[in-house]
């Protein structure tokens, strides 16, 4: 079996980087595997890594980094033979998190080298894919300031989100799926094929990415009392437990933003969209080394 890893320096490495790099290839030496490694150095590049691994035949291509480092790894391995193994490096790691992968270096790539694989869906808007949760609104313009803050962490997308929440202008969006329509001014708009967002916040607590259905998770304009009960609920699991929180399944969402072009988020990357988007469900898409049972 052969491993190729793919390195994000910037998503939580920092200077672990070539102590990580070490830490690897010390503990695959010993296992007997082949495996070899790819470093990126800007966007997409961990997308073009990933197919031309897939052309090669290797078998499992590792995102070691972040959410955005493993959304652009699974693009590439979509639809493919290849498999997604994760080393969760990054500062929020929503899907690592969502699909029970070991979050400690160690753990992680001990499991890889006992891999189970299982067979998930994945999420697509538009042109883009994503694993785990993709968005509009507040989540997707804190994802944009927190990108180009640059420091890394939970502390600093905290205060990134209290203060863009203090400012930010509910937008009003229409939404049509399984042929209803919605129309309102929303905080946020999240469809979520996994649970979580990172660090515990789960905004779809009951989204399971094996059961061919996308989770549409609305919270519309609150005031700041209620805004600050949610987040509670929220990094609590328990945000579906709440009044002002609107959830619907289906397999296939439009939404129509008014603003052009929309800010929109995939697994927290934020990205400029046409305002009108078409998100869908694609099944069994994607192979992930994961505990089985645990998902």
């Amino acid at each position: 079996m052969k491993y190729l890893f793919v390195l994000n320096p910037i998503s939580g490495l920092r200077k672990r980087a070539r102590d990580v790099v070490d830490y690897i290839s010390m503990t695959m030496s010993k296992s007997g595997y082949q495996f070899e490694f790819a470093s990126t150095s800007g966007p997409g590049d961990a997308t073009r890594i990933a197919r031309d691994a897939v052309r090669q035949g290797i078998e499992i291509v590792v995102a070691a980094g972040g959410d955005g480092t493993v959304n652009e790894v699974a693009s590439g391995l979509t639809h493919s033979e290849s498999c997604l193994g994760v080393i969760p490096l990054g500062s929020g790691n929503g899907v690592a998190r969502s699909l029970n992968i070991p979050l400690k270096l160690n753990t992680a790539l001990h499991f890889l080298m006992n891999p189970r694989i299982t067979t998930i869906d994945i999420g697509k808007i538009n042109q883009r894919y994503f694993i785990g949760v993709c968005g509009v609104g507040l989540d997707a313009k804190i994802g944009q300031k927190f990108q180009e803050f640059g420091v890394r962490g939970p502390i600093p997308y905290f205060m990134i989100g209290a203060k863009e929440y203090l400012f930010y202008q509910c937008e009003r969006v229409l939404l049509e799926f399984n042929n209803n329509k919605f129309e309102d001014d929303v905080l946020l708009v999240a469809v979520a094929n996994t649970k979580q967002y990172g660090n515990g916040a789960i905004i779809a607590p009951d989204a399971d990415p094996k059961d061919g259905w996308l989770d549409v998770c609305i919270i519309p304009r609150v005031p700041i009392y209620k805004a600050i009960y949610l987040t509670i609920k929220l990094f609590k699991g328990k945000i579906n437990t709440t009044t002002s929180y609107l959830h619907h399944k289906c397999k296939s969402i439009g939404i129509l933003t008014k603003s052009s072009p929309s800010i929109i988020h995939t697994d927290g990357e934020p990205h400029e969209m046409e305002s009108n988007l078409k998100i869908d469900i694609i099944e069994k898409a994607l192979k992930v080394c994961t505990p089985l049972n645990r998902i």
